[in-house]
């Protein structure tokens, strides 16, 4: 199947945003955080497959909003968790997000989650 060119030539839009990895295999530990992403809240971009263990590929990919009000793409998941992020952010970025690079303070930070045990 041949490339797409209408969409290779609008390209890409003129922004970039953060990417932060968290190792959080306790988040896959918990059975609400593992029903959370098979389905029970809004969609989650994960590579999970819903009914087997969470393993090693079982990354889950959440937006938070820059300000780290605690606004983002699955503030719904299990509280403490999403309570986690937010925490984990502040601490990397101020608690105020004074630390976010003024040219990303428009663009969601893309956290992703991973389960890897050390």
């Amino acid at each position: 199947m041949p490339v797409v060119n209408s969409v290779l030539d609008r390209g890409f839009e003129c922004r970039h945003g953060l990417y932060e990895v968290i190792n959080a295999p306790e988040f896959f530990e918990d059975p609400e955080f593992v029903a959370y992403i098979e389905g029970a809240g809004a969609p989650v971009a994960t590579w999970h497959v819903p009914g087997e263990q969470a393993g090693a590929y079982s990354d889950v990919v959440v937006f938070v909003d820059p300000d780290l009000s605690g606004d983002g793409s699955n503030s719904d998941m299990p509280e403490y968790i999403w309570e986690t992020i937010i925490e984990a952010l502040k601490r990397r970025y101020g608690p105020e997000a004074d630390g976010i690079p003024g040219g990303f303070r428009n663009s969601q930070i893309c956290v992703k989650l991973t389960n890897i045990r050390d």
